[in-house]
This record gives C-alpha cells, structure tokens and sequence, in this order.
C-alpha cells in the first residue's frame, strides 16, 4: 500500500499548491483546491488503512461530467477522467426525466436507482430503415421494445429488440456477437453475454442536425470540391451545432458511446449485489414469432467508454472497464471468477496463452482461426435462449493489460468512495494521444497513442492479441500480437470519405487531410440509405446493387435487400430491383419513408420513464 499512499500524498501536496488557473470547461474537477470557480473539493482524508488519500469525488455534484482531462500529458489524470466519466453516468436517473438527465436530489454515494446512462438513445434507435428520421431525444421514432405487449404482466425491456422489430436479422445477431470475428461469449454457465451499444445526447443532436443517420447525406457531403462534412462535437457547446443548440447542462460534453456487456445472472449472483442488473427478455434467433426469451435478470461485466474531447481529437479517448469477478481468482473475489473456472480446475486453470481456450473441456492451442465458439446464425442456431455447455469459454487477462499499480491505486480510491455495486467495478486502461507513445494509428506514424494493448476480456476475448488471420497493417515498429482499440477503429469514417488502399483516410489534393475524415467510430457505417435499391450505398442503382442482391436472394431477415419488407429476398424484390435499375437518387420520398416506418413500428408499445 506504499505506492498508492505516496501517490495520493503528492497529488494532495501538488493540488493545495499549485497556482495556475483551471479551465472554465472543467465543470467537475475532483483534485483542486478552492479555485474562483467555486467548484466542490473534498479534503484529503485517512482512509481505513491508515494511507493518506483525498476522496476522489463530490457525492453531492459528480453528475456533472467533466468535459476534458485536467492534464493531457498526464496518463493518471486520463485514468481519473474514465472514472469521473464513469461516476457520471452511472448517477441516479431522475424518474420521469429526460434520458440522461440525472435526479439531482439523489446521491450516487447513497441511493440506488438506475444508472441514466440506461436511458441514452440506442444505436438501433439512431439508424432507422431507408434513413429515417429518429426523432427527438424526448421522443423517438422507435421506442425501445417491451414485452409482454399488454397489461397482464410488469412490462419488461428486450435487449436486442430493435433489431428484431425493424427486421435486421443480420444485425440481431450482433447482441451475440463479438466485434470482428462473430463468436458469441458463453460463460461458466453456459449462457451467452448480451451486447448494447448506446450513444449520449451530444451524439444524438449532431447526428439529427447533420442527418448523417442517413448514408446518403454523408456520401453529399464528399460530392463538391471541398468536402461539406461536419466532424462530431467536442464539447457539446452551442457553438458546434448548426444552427446553435443549448443543451441541458449534464448533456453539455462531446461525442460519446458506450457498449455494454450483459452476463445472465443465476439467482446467487443477482443477489450478491455485485452487478449492476436489470430485468429484461431478450430476443430468440430463431423466428420473427417466437416469443422473446425470460424474463431474466442480467449483470453488467464490462463497458466500453468513447468520448471526443479537445485534448483527444486525433485519437478519441478510450476507457474499458470490468466487474472485478470476471476472471480474478484470488480474494475477496469468489472461488470460480465469471468467465474461467479458477485456479482449482483439474483440466484448465487460467491463465491462457492467448487470453482463452478453444473448449472448456481441455486446455487447447489457440492458434487455429476457427477457435471461438461458431457465431449465431439466425434461424439456425445455437438457439441463445437455452445454455450451451460445450462451447462455454475460459477467459483469462493477458498479462498486457493487467492494470498498471498507478491504475489499481485510483481503482482503490474510487471503489472505497463508491457502495456497491459500482465498487465492484475497476477500471482496467486508457488510451489517448501521446506524443512519446510508442505505437501510432495507421495511416500516420506520427500521430501517436499511449498504449499499444487496450482490450477488454468481455467484448475482445478472442483478439486480446493481433489474430493472425486479420489482414490489415500494423502502424509504424508496433509489436506484432499488440491489438488496440485503435488498430481497428482507425478505419471508422463517413461514407464517402477519401480512402486508401487499405481503407484508411488519406489526404486529397485541394482537400483537408487525414484525420479530419478519420472518425474513429464505426456508428456512421450503421447508417442506411434512403435510396431503395441502393444497396452499395454509392447513390446510384446499377449492376453493383444487383450482385450485391444475387448474393442475398433466398435468404430471410435481410432488410437491405428485402425491399418490400415480407421478410424474405424474393421475385418482388427483384422487381423492384428492376423498377429503379439506372435510376440515380439523393432521398426517398418521405411518402416511401412514412410507409416504411409504418411497417416497423408496428405493434411497438410506448417506453417506461426508464427505457425511452
């Protein structure tokens, strides 16, 4: 306990005696001293053990996210910018409130609602059929999905329900999914981790604004000389919107996402008060009849944090973090973590050469491509709702992303600030731009991050290293099995943007250059178009779409090519294919729009205050 004594004396000494003044963006700082700001500041306290240590937030204001890092050359201050991020979020939801917006009578420290990042728009939400409007953040076009659909019972969210509504079969399955390969992760149980991904308000109005929830829109945007497109929000002032939008205080940051994994809870575990939990159905793969599977309550065990500020434009900012029991197996944890069997397992104690085995029943090679589970296929199996014990996966953390002694010791002072169960979360890294970092973002060599590994065991259990199979460049002398988030997300980019060879942003002649296009999100990729028939999304129906519909004719629950919506690529559709064959479009025609969202909403109930 040394370190983090020392660590907490000297930034105790440094805050009461520095001198310089703060930012007036800066609407939550933890670690400084009365300032003319009149911001909150908790005393350096003793805690339990006798070590020196401030309280690292206010119980009183810390729903007012912060909206930079107080020190961007400062990897610890990046570490307590994720948790005062997180701290915020997780703030009670105000009832009967817009979402995201916190009660701010209640107290993270003493009372236990739900979190109101529960309450941020969903990505399925966002990016509707034919590009449709999504509404407003008070009311949006789809609400979220409850079941059952009359009063006969407590109304219950369904995670994966918007998919399976507006008929994307093919994106139902990313609830299962894990980014880039496809594999479910099946716990110790037998069931299958649930994935969301949400989006805050500052998102949300950037995106209603620019209507880049709609592909075609971001294609016009690369259509002139110099391109017309808007880069997301950095803060979330009025002035980056156009025109000018005043967001509710708690909204007022930059772009930020969030993805979630869900584990499903048995009954010792939903009562341990070890998670953060809903009640929910879920969606069964099999048919767009079956009724959705539980109820069920499910357990956060991790959750990926995205945020745009202005200390983090080349890169973005970067923070995952993990229920402590996901796969710890030494105390005050349970004997058996989460995701592997511990370390009395006679066949498989953890860890794991490469962070997991290909079977629960032995430890295997892990170098075979085809290793992880076979991914859901919709009407096809495995059926999610029922367990499945011989694919389970053992999940261990590779030795490269075991929290730093700096991170574990700001991980103490915050869980000790925190009740449960959000002190049984930790935070496991950050990655931000760093001009001496050792591994950079392709295609510059010269735009740097401070790690080379940033995964998390949850939604990255299968490429905690760099697989051999991905055929993408490593940037500059990266170590070859290093993986980060940026190694993948460094092709995220509008539609239409200048790409290279390998897909990457490139500079244009006469044009602005790299990472101005460089997004880093992949959301703008989820957008549809509202061409019907355009199915390569480059604005014109010609014979590209209609390869692209030979390929899909057969199949069920293919919204792109199952332009009628009866739910199967057919002869009607070819039809229509051959109605707009040569036809060149900007947008649908709103009478097509309204007809279409009239087949998607239908049978939708309205949200609970909770799920909008």
């Amino acid at each position: 306990m040394v370190l983090e004594g020392v660590s907490a004396l000297s930034h105790c000494y440094h805050q009461a005696n520095s001198g310089g003044d703060l930012p007036v963006r800066m609407s939550l700082s933890f670690f400084v001293t009365m300032s003319s700001f009149a911001l909150f500041v908790a005393p350096c306290v003793y805690a339990q053990d006798g070590d020196r240590r401030e309280d690292p937030f206010s119980c009183n204001d810390a729903w007012l996210m912060p909206v930079d890092v107080e020190d961007a050359s400062s990897h610890e201050s990046w570490v307590r910018f994720g948790w005062d991020t997180f701290v915020a979020i997780n703030w009670p939801h105000k009832e009967g409130g817009l979402g995201g917006e916190p009660d701010k009578d209640l107290s993270i420290c003493t009372d236990t609602a739900d979190p109101l990042w529960l309450t941020y728009i969903q990505k399925d939400q966002m990016f509707l059929p034919l590009g449709a409007d999504p509404g407003t953040w008070a009311n949006p076009t789809i609400p979220i999905k409850m079941y059952p659909p009359d009063s006969s019972g407590p109304q219950l969210p369904i995670v994966g329900g918007l998919s399976k509504i507006i008929g994307i079969f093919d994106e139902l399955i990313d609830t299962f999914a894990e980014a880039d390969v496809g594999s479910p992760l099946i716990d110790q149980n037998g069931r299958y981790v649930m994935f969301e991904i949400y989006l805050n308000q500052s998102e949300f109005e950037y995106l209603k604004q620019t209507q880049y929830y709609d592909s075609n829109k971001q294609l016009q945007a690369f259509e002139t000389e110099i391109p017309t497109f808007v880069g997301f929000p950095e803060t979330g002032a009025p002035d980056e919107f156009d025109p000018p939008l005043t967001l509710p205080d708690y909204a007022q940051q930059g772009a930020m996402e969030l993805k979630a994994s869900w584990k499903q809870l048995t009954p010792a575990e939903a009562a341990s008060g070890r998670f953060i939990t809903r009640e929910v159905y879920y969606v069964s793969n099999y048919n767009d009849t079956a009724p959705p599977c539980g109820p069920v309550t499910i357990g956060l065990i991790g959750m990926h944090i995205l945020r745009l500020t202005p200390d983090s434009a080349s890169a973005w900012y970067w923070t995952t973090f993990e229920q402590i029991d996901n796969t710890s197996t030494s105390l005050p944890h349970p004997a058996t973590p989460l995701l592997n069997p511990g370390p009395d397992a006679d066949d498989c104690p953890p860890p794991y050469a490469e962070g997991f085995t290909c079977a629960a029943a032995a430890c295997e090679e892990e170098s075979a491509a085809d290793c992880p589970p076979e991914p859901v296929d919709v009407m096809q199996g495995p059926d999610v709702c029922e367990t499945n014990t011989e694919e389970i996966v053992n999940v261990s953390r590779i030795p490269e992303m075991v929290p730093s002694p700096m991170i574990q010791s700001v991980n103490t002072e915050y869980q000790d600030a925190l009740p449960a169960p959000w002190k049984y979360y930790e935070l496991v890294n950050t990655l931000q731009p760093d001009p001496d970092g050792e591994c950079c973002i392709p295609p510059s060599t010269s735009n740097t991050v401070n790690t080379c590994y940033m995964t998390n065991t949850t939604m990255e259990t299968y490429t905690q290293y760099f697989p051999p199979e991905f055929d993408f460049p490593k940037c500059g002398n990266a170590p070859t099995n290093s993986m980060n988030c940026t190694d993948c997300h460094a092709a995220g980019m509008p539609y239409g943007a200048p790409i290279d060879e390998f897909g990457f942003p490139t500079p244009s002649p006469g044009n602005p250059t790299g990472t101005k296009y460089q997004v880093f999100t992949f959301l703008l990729y989820a957008a549809k178009s509202s061409c019907k028939g355009d199915l390569d999304f480059d604005m014109d129906v010609d014979y590209q779409d209609f390869s692209i519909f030979v390929i899909d004719f057969g199949k069920r629950g293919i919204l792109r090519t199952d332009l009628n919506g009866d739910g199967v690529v057919d002869v009607k559709d070819f039809s229509l294919m051959l109605i707009n064959y040569g036809s060149s479009c900007d947008l649908a025609s709103e009478e097509g729009r309204s007809a279409e969202l009239g087949r998607v909403a239908k049978g939708n109930r309205g949200p609970t205050s909770l799920q909008r």
